[in-house]
């Protein structure tokens, strides 16, 4: 048999992929040390995957290039 890895998880499969509770991965999310919540409440596992790595990065918004 197949095992599938996710693509969007809800929270308790995303908070079991970070070994984590579901109480603390929401509460990372709360806080914004992991990103939020997608369509359906549903978290994309490769934003979750870059957060982690520090790959993510959040602050380029107001850039002018």
């Amino acid at each position: 048999m197949t095992k599938h890895v996710p693509i969007f998880a809800k929270a308790k499969t995303a908070a079991a992929l970070l070994e984590m509770s579901t109480a603390e991965f929401l509460r990372r999310v709360r806080d914004g040390a992991l990103p939020p919540a997608t369509k359906f409440e549903r978290w994309d596992i490769e934003h979750l995957q870059k957060s982690m790595r520090g790959e993510a990065i959040d602050t380029m918004d107001g850039v002018e290039w």
